[in-house]
């Protein structure tokens, strides 16, 4: 604390304590409002009054921003000051002032975050989902900085790119990416980073799947009449799920003849084909369909593979 200061009257010797040191914290940002504060001031006589609070910008002159009881205030700093600080004294009814406290000098921080814009708040919850889905947002920088951006999903990086400012973009939970995600509640998080500073924009959502059908997209052609195939299915499928395997050996005809493989594809033994035609030629493919039984369990296909003659 300084010391106090006196003041010689015909009433005798008049003083203020001064306050304690004044403080703001270390970020000061251009645009923003910071509040500078000051602890309680002493005064023997017992009529303290208040406090006066200057302002200096850039080392230039000091100017009174406030004045009154209160042990702080928020000021607003305006974009472009280079350099801040303040000093605060105390005074007494008779209008005796203390000696000034002064703060740090802060260096202002005239940069702006980059925004993401986009369709759900953050902090939103998208609901449930069953199949994939994609989020659109924008990102802008009103300093026309160069902005990375990093999607994740659970922590996890997914991409990172540099933004064009303005352009939509789109953080996809969509194919496989999509099917290796597992059932339960999940966090989208987007970053967005000039550089300076980082902004980021979460979401949330549930998956929530409880079947699947697996095909190949395009089937597998043969020179020759297939007869047999065999598949093997690297799975865990509980006891009470609704599953069936079923091939074919004229995948390209208009109405392939479908056969019910489940069993032998469960026993890991061959599928003898019944069926002996092809008008388009002869070409292998399955569907395997799975969904959860009365008991709920969940279960997982990891791969599947084989081979036919």
């Amino acid at each position: 604390m300084h010391p106090p200061t006196h003041r010689a009257t015909s009433r005798g010797t008049r003083w203020s304590g001064a306050p304690t040191a004044a403080a703001l914290g270390a970020q000061v940002e251009g645009g923003k409002k910071i509040t500078v504060s000051w602890a309680a001031a002493t005064d023997a006589d017992g009529n303290l009054s208040g406090y006066a609070l200057e302002r200096q910008v850039a080392g230039g002159a000091w100017s009174q921003v406030y004045k009154g009881a209160a042990l702080s205030f928020a000021d607003t700093i305006t974009k472009g000051w280079a350099t801040v600080a303040y000093r605060v004294r105390a005074y007494d009814s008779y209008n005796v002032y203390s000696d000034y406290v002064t703060s740090p000098t802060r260096t202002v921080n005239n940069n702006t975050a980059p925004t993401i814009s986009c369709g759900n708040a953050s902090g939103s919850d998208l609901g449930t989902k069953n199949t994939g889905f994609a989020v659109a947002y924008t990102v802008n920088d009103v300093d026309g900085n160069t902005v990375k951006v990093t999607e994740k999903l659970d922590g996890v990086v997914k991409r990172t790119y540099n933004a064009t400012l303005g352009q939509s973009n789109s953080f996809d939970v969509t194919g496989s990416y999509y099917m290796q995600v597992l059932n339960g509640r999940h966090t989208l998080t987007i970053e967005a980073n000039d550089g300076k500073v980082t902004t980021t924009h979460t979401l949330y959502f549930t998956k929530a799947v409880h079947a699947c059908k697996i095909s190949l997209v395009n089937p597998l052609p043969a020179n020759a009449q297939i007869t047999v195939m065999i598949l093997s299915v690297l799975s865990s499928i509980p006891a009470d799920a609704n599953y069936r395997v079923m091939v074919t050996n004229n995948a390209k005809d208009t109405s392939p003849v479908w056969e019910d493989a489940t069993a032998d594809v469960r026993r890991g033994v061959n599928h003898l084909f019944t069926n002996r035609t092809a008008a388009k030629g002869f070409a292998f493919n399955f569907i395997l369909t799975a969904s959860r039984g009365a008991s709920g369990t969940g279960g997982h296909i990891t791969s599947i593979g084989g081979g036919f003659e």
